[in-house]
Formats: C-alpha cells, structure tokens, sequence
C-alpha cells in the first residue's frame, strides 16, 4: 500500500516520509535509519509521523505490529526500560508496589522477581499484539516486525547500551525481529556499520518556508502575503531555514493577535534577518522575535509566563539535551515563587499546567513519552537579557544550584489540594521523599504527629507555617536535602535544624519574630549552595557562614536590620549575592571582593553601604545593581570585562563619573544613570557598541553629553534624557537601531538634524521642551510622536510620511492651523489637539482615530464619520 503523508507535509518532507516508510518495510534493506541534521528541521517531527502511521492500523497495513519509543536524554537502566515498555503497551507495571513492606527478603531478589514478572507480561502482550495483527495466523510470526524509535541520540555509547538492553530485554518468544529508526544530530557514528542506512533532514527551502509560514498563520493579517514572501528571501540567502523557526514565528504572531505592534516588530526581525546570510545570523532576530512576544500584555499571568520561560530555560541551558517530568518542572515553579505567595497549592499547580501548555504550544517546549518535557534547542541560543532577569525573579535559584551530582530530583510528584507530594502506594508506607504543603494543611493537626512519619523526606516547604519552632522530627530527617519555610510569620526559634547535615537548599523568609541565629546554625551544612534568609529581622550572620565552601546563592533581601556582611572569602563558589532593601546595612568586612572569581551577579540596591568593596578581576560579574544607594563615589569598574546591566538610579549622592568608566565595556547592554546628581559625563563616555538600554531620565543637573558620546552605540534601542538639563542633543545618527527616544522636560531648543535616517525609531517624545519647528521625514517608523506642551511649536513638516503612527499628541503646542496631513494617516488610533485649531472635518479622514482629545470638547470616543467640527 502507497503510504499516505499528513498534508501538512511539504514536498520534500513527503518524499522523505515515503522514503523512510519503504526502507523500513524492506525486510531486506537495513535494520537501522538514522534521520539527521541540523537543529530544529525536523528529524523528530518525521520520527513522530512514522510512529503515528504504524499506530494506525485500521488504515495501514505493513509489516509492524508495534512501535516503541524511547527519548533518549532520558538515562534508562534496566528497570526504567521495562517501565518504558510497560507503559507504552498499557501493561500494569507493580515494580513500586508493596516496596515499603520489602523487609525480611533480600532487595535484590524482590527487584529480580518483579522485573521477571513483568517481562512475562510484556511477553503476553506481544503475543496478543502480533495475534490482532496477523489473526492468529502463526505462519506470519516469522515476518513480524517492532519498531523502536530512540529519539534526540546525542551520546554514542549511551545509543549501543540503549540498543544492547532492547535486543537482551525484549522477549524471545514470540520472535520478533527490531527495527530501529534514530534521530541524531550528527550524520554518521564513528563506529558506524553496514546496517545503517543515513537520511538527512534538510532546511526547508525558500518557497517552502514562505507556504509553511502562511499555512500556520491563523489570523487575519493585511500582510501575510508580504510575510511569506519575506521568509522565503531569508531562507533563500540561508541556504534554507530550519521548520522549527517558521512554527515559532508562526506561533508567535498567532498569540499576539493582529495588533500593529506585533506585526511591526515581526516586520523588523524579517527585515533583519534579511540582511545576514549566515543561518546563525538569520535566525536570532527571528527568535527574539518568538521570545519577546511571550511578554505581549504585561499581565500577571504573562509575567509568569515569561518568569516559567527564562527558569526552563537556565535548566535546560545546563542540560542541552536533558529532559523532566513536567511535575518535577511545575513544583520548581512554585517553588520560586512565580505564581505568588502559592496560597492555594492546587491552584497554583493549574496555574503552571496551563503555561506549561502555553509553552508548549508556543514551540518553546516540547511534550515528549512518560510526563517528559524537553527545550526546542534552537531557543537555547538566545540568551536573557530582559532588564529584571532570572537572579531577581527567583528565590531559589533552583535551576543553577542543582545538578545530579549532588541532588536526586523531586521524584515522582502528585498533586493535591493542599499539597504536592510523592504518591503513597500504600497509607502505611513512609516512601514519601518530596513534599509541599501550606501551613493550613498543619492547623488541625499536631505537626509533629504528622511529620514523625516522613523521616525520609528528601525535599520539604512549608508555605505560611503556623508554628513558633520547628517540630522535632524535623531534626531527625537525616536525608534531608530541600527545606522552605516560607512566609513564617510566627517563628521565633530554628535552631535545631543545624543538624541536617545534608541540606543543600535552604529557605526561611519572612520571619518577622525571628531575632536571634545560633552561631553555630551551618556548622554542618557544608553541602548548602542556595541559602535565602529573606526577611528575616537579624543583625548580623552566624559566624559559621564561613563554613559554607559550596554555597552559591545568598538573598539577603529586606533584611532591613542587618547591620554588617562577615567576610566571604570562604565563599569562593558563590554566584549571586543579593542584599537590596537590606536598608541598616552600613558595614562590609572585606573590602575586596576580588576573591569571588565566580560571582556574576551583585545587588547592593537600597542599602545604607558609601563605599563598594574593590570589584578588581571579577571577569564573570555580569550583573551589577546599585539603586537608591548611598554612594559617595564609585569604585573602578575596568576590570569587570564581563559587565552588562549596571544601574545606579537614584543614587543622589552620585555626583560624578571617572574618566576610565567607559573603558572595558564592550559588553555592557544596559546602563541606568537615572535619578542621579551626575552633572557632566567624561569626555570619553560612550564606548559601548553594545548598548541596548541607557536611561538618565530626571538626572536633573546633566546639563551637556559629550558630542560624541553616541558614535558607537550602534546597538541602542531605547534612550531616555527627560528631565535633564540639556539644551542641545549630540549627533544621534548613528543610532540606527534606536527604536524609543525621550526627551520629555528638556530644555531643548532644536532636534538634531539627521544626516541620515533613524530607520527603526517607533517612539518619540518631546513633550514639554523648547522646540519651535520639527522636520520628520527621516522618522517614517513612528508610531507614536509626543508633542504635548511644546509651546513654541509652530509647525510641523512632512506629517504624510508618517504612514505608521498611531499616537498622535500635540495637546498645547502653538500650533493652530489643522495639519491637513493628518486626514492621510490610515493607522492613527490616538489624536490630542491644543486650543485652537479650525476647520477639523473628521469626514475627510480616511481613518477615524479611536480616540480624540480636543481641548475645544474634552476627550471622545469617534463614531460614524458623518461627525464634523467646524
């Protein structure tokens, strides 16, 4: 039978498909196919389709009568390969029943007898598949084949022990002859045999990209033509483009609606795009693009989506070809805190199913066999660069501190009401190793009754805990590894958690009656690497902090008591240290910091500290935050290569910046100098050619900027002097990637006249300066102009062009003459107009804005375009 492809195929992808179907139902041609190539084109999207043609079997015939898959960035031993089978055949595995009661018979036995058991069942099945498959006609048992797919193969010897454990596992009678069709991204193995046939999964090609883009384009663009006609070019000078990048692109628009920003945005990623030839070139601007709509709408739910993001990705950053039980990944998220306070655990679970979706329909994730979850590799490429990134949204740090040499997972997990926990099997059994739990679920009942039997607890938080000290079973889980107290507003004692000797996390934050530390608290937790005493009303650390080698995350925020940092130079692993609202905070032991050579983020915002510690070879801080601190000066930052957020707002007592400020910092992406006493900035200031962000906003005492301070930032997209003191504005022509400028309250007497275009500037705002006249024709990528308050401002020239505003503000300006340009713009949404202005004819314009404010009648909704205002 001629095997039918999906019709979401393209051309190529269906002669491959009916290719793959035909070596496989050879029983002459090789035993295994390899499908290769790049990231993202597809190799298991194929792999997919070939398994759900042999699944149905009411349609296809062929010579399988089953099919298997195995993700393979799953490590399998013996046990969880029977577990694999087991599952996918809907054969009851009992490996995990009864374990507890396992006492007088040796373990090892127990384990051989349930594993031969269950073989036995596989084996039945089989027989009963092979059975349905030929009708019980035995003289087919000699041709019949299973199909064993090993998906996303990234380690060689880990693909032959695979393969060795399926031949020696699965059973000998009935015969059964293996097939196996393997994804990899290499093209051949170095040990590769006769029995390897090779398939390359290819880029799809220019014509290709640009149908499957308008195919997967579910709303109603105006543009989708232009769209895929744009892909199309890119891929064209890519040498093609892999699936994955279309589908996210694709998806991206879907979920952002027809709003204009979204299709500006992906108008400029295409544009962008189109101007590389290398594929790694080509396709950043178009996943940053699919990333940065993830933040369209600013809600708390996108908040957690985009938080749910970034965490997943800091995990599987680490772990480029791992995969988790998305269970294991949602409790990760509650326990960092993006879903709140996680008053309501159930609901907090629901939350972070329903992103989990969101993600995965997005493309970023991917559903893989057995609850696993897994990263779309490409996204893996694109760093975190939001302004308030992954340090400040976690409290844990979970996904950088935790690696599988030191911490076992949370292991299977269940929800419930009010708790998360590891399955009981059976209600006397104390296999629990990971547990969540609100504080309430403990009011009715005495906490150590509950909790005396869990002494093998593994990981264990406790949302809004009732009780002033610890229960005393809590000393005794020796295997402790994870301990969150959160939101503890009546603890008052917690020394006898000194001795758990194997924790490596530890939380308690807000423990607002919690005064007093034992000095000798962390004697014996020299395994902590994240400890986050948030909250907590201490004046100083205990003394055996030093103990702590490994520690790599330290949040002291809001320790609004904690009046000195103990030296921490023991600390040569930490990573993050964290002490913003800590506001008593005055005295820092060390005075170095040369010493944390691993150290790439550093929070001393809100702090009462006037002189840093020397950052001198800190080469991995990329991260520093100094907010509303009392400064005097600031130390050097030369030797912080690595450096790309440093924000000093409303630091007043910052009044000047040395001359060697701007050297070394060809990596620096934001810079925040807002709310400052900064008068001038050296001569030398600007040498940052990758500068994204730079904010001195209500630096009310700036009165002039080097004039060539902007001569390489090449890479600024957002710059903003309002509030200044500035009359006159340096040559910004080389800002071409400038998409934000704010000048709002300037003195500013002119705007600097371009010798060039400023192509990708979509917001500007002059409200409130000095201006008299303004031209705008090399602005055509405006869509929102602020003149609200430009008094002086008599003209405005070159209005027409202008053909994407949508924001339109010249509330009390000096004009008075209604620009008849306006009437042309087809996309305006928002029109203010001063006093004064005649002759308005709203039926002239070829597209009412939804809203008008006109001095003359207040603010109103447009209606029908009969309505004229003479």
């Amino acid at each position: 039978m001629e095997p039918t492809a999906t019709a979401s195929m393209t051309m190529q992808q269906e002669q491959q498909f009916k290719k793959i179907v035909y070596l496989l139902e050879d029983k002459k041609a090789k035993s295994t196919i390899a499908l290769v190539g790049d990231a993202g084109v597809g190799k298991t999207w194929m792999a997919r389709e070939i398994n759900d043609y042999y699944i149905n079997e009411s349609i296809n015939g062929g010579c399988f009568y089953g099919t298997l898959w195995f993700s393979m960035n799953e490590k399998y031993d013996e046990r969880s390969l029977y577990e694999a089978i087991a599952r996918q055949l809907s054969v009851h595995s009992s490996l995990e029943e009864d374990e507890g009661n396992v006492e007088k018979e040796d373990q090892a036995t127990h384990e051989k007898k349930k594993l031969k058991g269950l073989e036995n069942k596989i084996t039945e099945k089989l027989k009963v598949m092979i059975d349905e498959k030929f009708g019980g006609d035995r003289t087919y048992e000699d041709k019949a084949f299973i199909l064993l797919i090993l998906d996303d193969v990234c380690c060689e010897s880990n693909e032959e022990e695979t393969r060795s454990k399926l031949e020696k596992l699965l059973p000998k009678e009935p015969k059964t002859a293996l097939k196996f069709l393997v994804t990899r991204r290499n093209k051949a193995r170095s040990n590769e045999t006769e029995n390897e046939e090779v398939i390359e999964i290819k880029r799809l090609s220019n014509e290709e990209s640009g149908t499957l883009l308008k195919e997967l384009i579910r709303i109603s663009v105006p543009n989708k033509e232009s769209f895929g006609e744009s892909i199309g070019d890119v891929a064209e000078k890519s040498k093609g483009l892999p699936a994955a990048v279309i589908k996210l692109v694709a998806e991206a628009l879907n979920q952002s609606g027809e709003h204009d920003s979204g299709l500006l945005k992906l108008e400029s990623a295409l544009k962008e795009a189109g101007s590389y030839e290398e594929l790694d070139k080509c396709i950043r601007p178009l996943l940053c693009y699919a990333i940065d709509m993830l933040q369209g709408g600013g809600t708390d739910a996108v908040e957690a989506l985009v938080n749910c993001y970034w965490h997943s990705w800091e995990f599987f950053h680490a772990h480029v070809h791992g995969a988790i039980d998305y269970n294991e990944l949602i409790l990760s998220w509650i326990l960092e805190g993006y879903f709140g306070s996680a008053d309501r655990v159930k609901e907090a679970y629901e939350e972070g199913y329903r992103v989990l979706m969101k993600l995965i329909e997005r493309g970023v994730m991917k559903m893989q066999e057995g609850k696993l979850v897994t990263m779309e590799e490409l996204v893996l490429t694109v760093p975190d660069c939001r302004r308030v990134g992954y340090e400040q949204r976690s409290i844990l740090g979970l996904a950088r501190v935790l690696d599988e040499s030191i911490w076992e997972g949370f292991g299977t997990v269940a929800p419930s009401d009010d708790m998360i926990m590891t399955p009981r099997i059976h209600p006397r059994q104390s296999n629990v190793s990971t547990l969540l739990i609100h504080g309430s679920r403990l009011s009715g009942a005495e906490p150590e009754t509950f909790f005396k039997p869990m002494l093998g607890l593994q990981n264990l938080a406790i949302i809004n805990p009732r009780f002033k000290s610890l229960p005393p079973s809590l000393s005794e889980m020796e295997k402790l590894q994870m301990l969150v107290l959160r939101g503890c507003d009546q603890l008052q004692n917690i020394d006898d958690i000194q001795q758990l000797k194997s924790l490596i996390v530890l939380e308690i934050s807000d423990a607002c009656f919690l005064e007093n530390i034992t000095d000798d608290l962390f004697e014996q937790m020299t395994n902590l690497r994240s400890l986050n005493f948030c909250g907590v009303p201490i004046k100083t650390l205990p003394s055996s902090l030093s103990k702590l080698s490994q520690l790599h995350w330290l949040i002291l925020r809001r320790c609004s008591s904690l009046e000195s940092l103990p030296s921490l130079k023991a600390h040569t692993n930490l990573e993050v240290l964290d002490l913003s609202g800590s506001t008593s905070l005055l005295k820092l032991i060390d005075k170095t910091f040369s010493y944390l050579k691993k150290l790439h983020f550093l929070d001393f915002s809100q702090t009462s500290i006037k002189r840093l510690p020397i950052l001198g070879k800190l080469e991995n801080l990329t991260r520093l935050l100094l907010r509303d601190c009392k400064l005097i000066r600031l130390p050097s930052f030369k030797a912080l290569p690595a450096l790309q957020y440093l924000e000093l707002s409303a630091s007043n007592m910052l009044k000047e910046i040395g001359g060697e400020f701007s050297e070394n910092k060809d990596k620096l992406q934001i810079l925040d100098l807002s709310k400052t006493e900064i008068k001038c900035l050296p001569s030398n200031f600007g040498n940052f050619p990758n500068l994204e962000l730079l904010d001195l906003s209500d630096a009310s005492k700036l009165v002039e900027i080097p004039k060539k301070a902007f001569k390489e930032m090449v890479s600024l997209r957002h710059l903003n002097l309002s509030n200044t003191k500035l009359q006159h504005l340096p040559n910004i022509s080389n800002l071409v990637n400038l998409s934000q400028l704010f000048l709002k309250s300037c003195p500013l007497q002119e705007f600097p006249r371009m010798e060039g275009v400023l192509p990708r500037l979509e917001v500007l705002d002059l409200s409130e300066t000095e201006i008299t006249s303004l031209s705008l024709n090399n602005l055509g990528s405006l869509r929102e102009l602020k003149l609200r308050g430009c008094s002086k401002l008599e003209q405005l020239h070159h209005l027409e062009l202008l053909v994407h505003l949508e924001v339109l503000d010249f509330w009390e300006t000096g004009i008075n003459k209604f620009p008849l340009e306006i009437y042309e713009l087809t996309q305006l949404k928002h029109l203010d107009l001063p006093k004064g202005i005649q002759e308005l004819d709203l039926g002239k314009m070829k597209h009412l804005p939804e809203e008008l404010n006109w001095d003359e009648c207040g603010i109103f909704e447009v209606g029908k375009p009969a309505l004229h205002i003479d």
